[in-house]
C-alpha cells in the first residue's frame, strides 16, 4: 500500500505578497462560495453583489446606514485588534459593548432628573461618552485580573462575560429599567442622541470612530508604547529580555480594548437605537473578530474591514427587500470569511507538502513552474 503523508513546516519568513493576498482572497472566496446560496434561491449573484457593493455610492440613505452602522463596528474591531497586536485575545467585545449601551440608556433616562438638566442637552451626551468608556474598561478588568494573577485564559473569561452582560441587559430591560409604556419589555427612549450632520441623519459616530482609528495608528506606529505592544506580540522572550513589562502591556491593551468596545455601545445606542429591548444585542462584538483578523496589520486596515462588513450587513437587508433573499446571506458570507481566514492563517503559518511514497507534490509543482527544488518560503 502506497504511503501518503502531509508534511507541515513552520515558515521562517512570510512573503509580503502572501500578507496582502490572503485577506483579499479570503473575501473573494467567501463571495464566490456564497454565490451558490444566491443561485439556490433564484438570484443572480452578480446582480446581488452589485446591489450590495455599489448601492451605497448611488443612494445617500444607503451610505448613511453603512456609516452609522460602521462606526460601532470600527470601534469593536479596534477592541479586538489592539490586544491581538500584543498576542492577547479579547473575544468579549460584545459584552463590553452591551455594558456601554446599558449605561448610555441609564444615564440618558435618569441623569436629567438627578442633575436638573434637559434630556437632550449636549452635556448629557458628553457624560454618556465618558462613562461608557469607563464602564467598558471596568468590564474587561475581571479577565485582566484573572489573567495576570492566576493565568486564567483570557479567551474563556472575556467570552463568558458576554453571556453575563446579555443576561444583565435582559434583566434590566424587563425589570428595573423597564418603561411603563407599551406591552413589550423595553426601556424609555433617550432624547440625548448623537448630533447629526446638517440636513442628514448621519450622526457623528463615524467621525469619533475615525479619530480613534488615527489615535490607534499613532499609538501603535509612532510611540514607544506601541513598539512595546508589537514586540510583546511578535516575540515575548525578546520583549522580556529588553525589560518590557508584560503586566503593563497587558493592562494597557485590555483597558483600551474595553474602552473602545464600551464606546461602540454608546455610539450604537445614542446614535442608532435610543432604547433597549430584550435581546437588542447588535452582535458587532462577534463580527469584530473577523474584522480584526482581516485588518490585523494595521488600524486603517481594521477600519476598512469594518466598513466592508457594514456594507455586507446593510446590503443583506437591501437584497432581502428587493429580491426576497433572506438577510441571513450576510451571515453566511461572514461565516465563510471566518472559515477562509482560518485557512489563510494556516497557509501563512505553515508550508505544507503532500508526499506520496517518495514523491513530493510540492517539488513536482515547483519543478513544473521552473523554480526547481521545493520552493522558497
Amino acid at each position: 500500500m502506497m504511503n501518503v503523508r502531509l508534511d507541515l513546516t513552520p515558515r521562517q519568513n512570510v512573503p509580503r505578497w502572501m500578507t496582502v493576498l490572503i485577506p483579499v482572497s479570503t473575501v473573494l472566496l467567501a463571495l464566490l462560495v456564497s454565490s451558490v446560496a444566491l443561485i439556490a434561491v433564484g438570484v443572480n449573484p452578480i446582480v446581488a453583489y452589485l446591489e450590495i457593493f455599489l448601492n451605497p455610492f448611488f443612494e445617500a440613505a444607503h451610505m448613511r446606514r453603512v456609516l452609522n452602522r460602521g462606526a460601532p463596528l470600527i470601534l469593536a474591531g479596534l477592541a479586538v485588534y489592539i490586544p491581538l497586536r500584543s498576542g492577547l485575545y479579547n473575544i468579549g467585545a460584545e459584552g463590553q459593548l452591551i455594558l456601554g449601551g446599558i449605561v448610555t440608556i441609564w444615564i440618558g433616562v435618569n441623569l436629567p432628573d438627578y442633575l436638573g438638566i434637559s434630556t437632550n442637552a449636549l452635556s448629557l451626551v458628553v457624560i454618556m461618552f465618558f462613562v461608557s468608556i469607563v464602564v467598558g474598561a471596568a468590564w474587561i478588568f475581571v479577565p485582566y485580573y484573572l489573567y495576570t494573577e492566576y493565568e486564567v485564559n483570557e479567551i474563556l473569561t472575556t467570552l463568558m462575560l458576554v453571556f453575563t452582560a446579555e443576561q444583565l441587559s435582559n434583566y434590566l430591560t424587563a425589570g428595573p429599567m423597564s418603561t411603563e409604556v407599551g406591552a413589550f419589555p423595553r426601556t424609555d427612549t433617550i432624547q440625548a442622541t448623537l448630533p447629526t450632520f446638517p440636513g442628514s441623519r448621519l450622526n457623528i459616530g463615524i467621525v469619533i470612530a475615525v479619530i480613534m482609528v488615527v489615535a490607534t495608528w499613532f499609538l501603535i506606529n509612532k510611540t514607544r508604547l506601541g513598539y512595546e505592544i508589537i514586540l510583546s506580540g511578535s516575540n515575548e522572550e525578546v520583549a522580556r529580555q529588553t525589560g518590557i513589562s508584560a503586566a503593563k502591556i497587558t493592562f494597557v491593551v485590555f483597558m483600551l480594548a474595553g474602552a473602545f468596545a464600551g464606546l461602540a455601545g454608546f455610539i450604537d445606542m445614542a446614535g442608532n437605537q435610543q432604547t433597549m429591548t430584550i435581546d437588542w444585542f447588535p452582535e458587532y462584538g462577534w463580527t469584530a473578530i473577523p474584522i480584526a483578523l482581516l485588518g490585523r496589520r494595521g488600524a486603517f486596515q481594521t477600519m476598512l474591514a469594518a466598513l466592508l462588513f457594514s456594507v455586507l450587513i446593510t446590503g443583506g437587508i437591501v437584497i432581502e427587500a428587493r429580491f426576497g433573499v433572506p438577510s441571513a446571506i450576510a451571515q453566511i458570507i461572514e461565516a465563510l470569511v471566518i472559515l477562509f481566514l482560518i485557512t489563510g492563517e494556516f497557509v501563512r503559518t505553515y508550508k505544507f507538502d503532500i508526499v506520496i511514497g517518495e514523491r513530493s507534490m510540492r517539488g513536482i509543482v515547483y519543478g513544473m513552474a521552473g523554480f526547481g527544488g521545493s520552493g522558497g518560503n
